[in-house]
């Protein structure tokens, strides 16, 4: 339950105060504020689903790190599913939780309009048989 309480705290912000957890018995539901229908996880779209997973990996981070430090989390992928206004929102987000977790937040994504979001940029470019990385600060 503690874990389910935290992760709707992130859903509702991933989702602009739309959708939340609710445990049933057992079962992870999603209620949906503007209609007040509770549906199974299972009937989320991908760009819900992606939404959903990290509020719960969010979470998760937060409950662990009370009993460890956790200086950052990394996100690898799963923002192609999202819609631009969606991601808009994720990364003013990101820093949001940057700010005020005192956690670095890294997002491996292929996605320019998601990078633009960020002032420091590990780029990993490929040349043939080898690649190069690149430390990029705006």
């Amino acid at each position: 339950q503690t874990i389910t309480d935290r992760a709707s705290f992130y859903l509702l912000k991933f989702s602009s105060g739309t959708y939340e957890f609710k445990l049933n018995e057992g079962d992870l539901l999603v209620i949906d504020r503007s209609s007040g229908h509770e549906r199974s996880v299972f009937t989320l779209s991908g760009g819900e689903t992606f939404l959903a997973s990290l509020s719960l990996a969010f979470a998760v981070s937060d409950i662990v790190s009370h009993n460890a430090p956790l200086e950052s989390i990394f996100i690898d992928e799963g923002f192609g599913s999202l819609d631009r206004e969606t991601r808009e929102s994720l990364g003013e987000f990101f820093e949001l939780i940057k700010l005020n977790a005192g956690r670095m937040v890294g997002i491996i994504s292929h996605l320019e309009d998601l990078a633009e979001k960020f002032d420091q940029r590990v780029l990993v470019e490929k040349h043939g048989d080898y690649s190069t990385v690149k430390v990029q600060v705006i």
